[in-house]
């Protein structure tokens, strides 16, 4: 199986399970360091509409760790050991769902898209998060992206 297909595989399983233990499942990220698998797990607060929240402390990943350890174990996506680390999106937080571009409205992100040709790397304010695009004020230009051709997208902490 393909990393961006485990990848896939468990966000899939992780999103499932994560209301019951009362976390939001914020991206899953899947590498190889060496030919050792690597799963990260980025977790937060469930959240209501619009509104952002105080991160989660570390006990508090501390606790939510050994579900998400035994969901993935369950599922078991490599053939070998893998290492697992579970934590708070950190200031960069990726956005990826429409739930996600509506609660950072305002917010300064970066966001490359899906393709080869045109352009492909954005940064700008985000203005507006409609039912499958985002609008995104970028060089004093208004720029509406679907949100199927987004391959990523995160906040841009300014200091």
């Amino acid at each position: 199986m393909q990393l961006n297909e485990v990848r896939s595989q468990l966000l899939s399983i992780l999103e499932e399970k994560a209301p019951v233990h009362a976390v939001d499942i914020v991206d899953v990220r899947v590498s190889l360091h060496g030919n050792t698998p690597l799963i990260q797990v980025f977790i937060d607060n469930v959240v209501s509409g619009e509104e952002k929240q105080a991160a989660l402390s570390l006990d508090e990943i501390g606790e939510q760790t050994p579900w998400i350890s035994a969901v993935i174990d369950e599922s078991d996506p490599f053939d070998r050991a893998y290492n697992l680390e579970v934590s708070s999106p950190g200031m960069e937080r990726p956005l990826r769902r429409r739930q996600d571009f509506l609660k950072y409205r305002g917010e300064t992100i970066k966001l490359k898209k899906k393709g080869t040709s045109g352009r492909l790397k954005y940064t700008g304010t985000l203005q507006e998060a409609k039912d499958n695009e985002i609008v995104l004020i970028c060089d004093n230009k208004e720029e509406t992206i679907a949100l199927e051709d987004i391959e990523t997208a995160n906040i841009q902490p300014t200091f």
